[in-house]
């Protein structure tokens, strides 16, 4: 607490690199390839909230979340050459207000609206066909590309009633959104080989 029985506030972040490992064995037509493969993965996460009493009986909050991460460097390893290297983005958002309190002394209400907006993307490292060859190599792009995006939000008001060991809850929610996705995949086209001759 900031000031006891008044407000308060909480806030938390962390950041964290990663290096997950691979290997790459592939037999190419005109030699092999063996190598290590490391995948970055970046990781962020902030989480706040905000208390306030706003009278003996009834208490605000607000609270925000925050989730992201990168990784990099997928689609390599085993038979996928480097080439077929892409990378993805993502977020997720949360922002949040409520307020609680009794009513009397057998009811106790709750209103809250969130909102939650999140995107995710993908990049290929080489925009090319890919070339797959069974037992042996593929090669060429990742062919991922595009995103998608969505915005929800949400508004709901709960009413308890407390009567000895019962109690009664009713409420409202009414709850919405809008989503968008372009995201693409093999759209350059795949050709498969059954052997390298």
């Amino acid at each position: 607490p900031t000031v006891p029985n008044k407000w308060s506030f909480c806030l938390t972040g962390k950041k964290a690199r990663l290096l997950d490992s691979g290997n790459l064995l592939a037999a190419g037509p005109e030699s092999t390839v063996a190598a290590p493969i490391q995948r970055p993965v970046d990781r962020t996460n902030v989480n706040g909230r905000f208390d306030q009493a706003l009278n003996k009986d009834h208490m605000l909050r607000v609270s925000f979340q925050r989730n992201a991460a990168e990784l990099g460097n997928l689609g390599v390893g085993s038979y996928d050459l480097p080439g077929r290297a892409y990378s993805t983005r993502n977020a997720d958002n949360i922002l949040r207000f409520s307020e609680n309190g009794a009513l009397g002394r057998r009811f106790f209400t709750e209103s809250r609206v969130q909102v939650r907006w999140a995107d995710a993307e993908s990049r290929s490292v080489l925009e090319a066909p890919t070339v797959r060859v069974l037992d042996a190599f593929t090669s060429g792009g990742a062919q991922q590309a595009g995103g998608r995006d969505a915005v929800e939000f949400e508004a709901a008001t709960d009413l308890d009633y407390v009567r000895g060991v019962h109690s009664i809850r009713t409420g409202i929610l009414l709850e919405g959104g809008r989503y968008r996705s372009d995201e693409f995949a093999n759209y350059l086209g795949t050709f498969t080989f059954a052997s390298l001759a």
